[in-house]
């Protein structure tokens, strides 16, 4: 039956698909078939059900239902929390991932602890047995999340964040890098599970979110009962194949220049991407910069802002993304994004503009010499992005 399939939720500002991807990994090395739910399709264990958004009810439901499900991984994203709640009433584990100052303006949610407010949600479906694995490295969600579940799994980087280790010290449970692993505290104890240079997604750890990612993930299968060799086996696995996280950190190469597909599309995600390539060897840098139109001019100011932060890129792309202009016109997001970059002191000569995904991927390697990085978060049309790169992996 349904209520014995033990079931993950996931949600946050950023790093949902790439936790929820890398819990299932976990959970199918432990043997499980999963079902998983995310903003790319439902699949269970190999089979996709369905393509696109599914990170609402709509996809956990699918997700569920199949017969062949023995765990679920559910990303939960906000717009499906605010508009029809959550798909189930019961789950083993929730995840808040981060929290930023995205979205803020949509459904009267119009402050960060509001977001929070609206993120915590998932823990309602915890009960008293669950547990509420959570970030405590965002301020909001260190005031608000003890709050909302009976049991508390704190994740951040360094294990002496004061949250996190005033839990620790009561005997709770926290997962935090130590000593260059990542590690659990659980019945006492911390151990360590996997060294973080061991985890390709983590990019020998110049990928920090991925780092905070990895630390929910094992968090995660850990309250579900896998043990650490199974979450190192899985982890030490995952990123080092393209198909493992489709549009995330996605690495290639093309004619002697490094190319990086990500997603990211707010500033928050801009940050964590500039930081992974500015850490990598090149000879030049380029990003592209692009969002939903939903985003006020100040989310897009800070996106560029981000982007500009010393040494910034050789080139810059500004790119429209029209199947998400909600209501913006043609050019706008993009003109946003230029008078950022030109009032953060970014040379006009080093910007350009593009209409969309593929625009920007052809102006980019069209720039591009052997030897150059270019950065090129991919929001619409990945698919056709990946195939002009002639490395168009299944989706998996």
């Amino acid at each position: 039956t349904l209520g014995d399939v033990p079931t993950a939720l996931v949600t946050g500002s950023n790093g949902k698909t790439t936790t929820v991807r890398m819990l299932a990994a976990i959970l199918a090395a432990a043997g499980h078939v999963v079902g998983r739910s995310t903003t790319d399709a439902v699949q269970v264990g190999e089979t996709v059900l369905d393509t696109g958004d599914l990170s609402g009810p709509h996809g956990a439901r699918l997700a569920l239902g199949d017969p062949r499900t023995t765990a679920a991984v559910l990303e939960t994203a906000r717009g499906g929390i605010l508009r029809r709640g959550l798909a189930m009433q019961r789950a083993d584990v929730a995840v808040v991932t981060t929290l930023a100052a995205d979205h803020l303006g949509g459904y009267g949610i119009t402050t960060l602890d509001e977001l929070a407010e609206a993120k915590l949600v998932v823990a309602r479906a915890l009960g008293s047995l669950g547990v509420l694995v959570v970030n405590a490295e965002v301020e909001a969600l260190r005031r608000l999340a003890p709050a909302r579940a009976q049991r508390l799994c704190w994740i951040a980087r360094d294990p002496h964040e004061p949250a996190l280790a005033a839990h620790v010290h009561d005997g709770g449970m926290a997962a935090a890098v130590l000593d260059g692993a990542i590690a659990l505290h659980a019945n006492g104890a911390w151990r360590p599970i996997i060294a973080v240079a061991s985890v390709p997604a983590t990019v020998g750890g110049a990928a920090w979110h991925n780092v905070l990612n990895a630390l929910c993930a094992a968090a995660a299968a850990h309250v579900l009962g896998v043990g650490d060799a199974t979450i190192a086996r899985a982890l030490g696995r995952f990123g080092a194949d393209p198909r493992d996280n489709p549009g995330r950190l996605m690495r290639f190469e093309r004619d002697g220049v490094q190319v990086i597909v990500d997603y990211a599309h707010n500033a928050q995600g801009v940050r964590a991407l500039a930081d992974v390539v500015q850490a990598m060897p090149a000879a030049r840098r380029a990003i592209v910069l692009g969002t939903g139109g939903d985003r006020d001019d100040a989310a897009l100011a800070a996106m560029a802002q981000e982007a500009a932060r010393p040494p910034g890129f050789a080139c810059y792309v500004a790119k429209e993304t029209p199947q998400v202009a909600r209501g913006r016109a043609p050019g706008e997001v993009s003109g946003v994004l230029v008078a950022a970059l030109v009032a953060t002191g970014v040379p006009a000569s080093a910007i350009v503009r593009a209409t969309g995904d593929v625009d920007a991927a052809r102006q980019l390697l069209a720039w591009a010499r052997p030897g150059d990085l270019l950065a090129l978060p991919v929001h619409a049309e990945r698919e056709a992005v990946l195939a002009l790169l002639g490395a168009a992996p299944p989706t998996r």
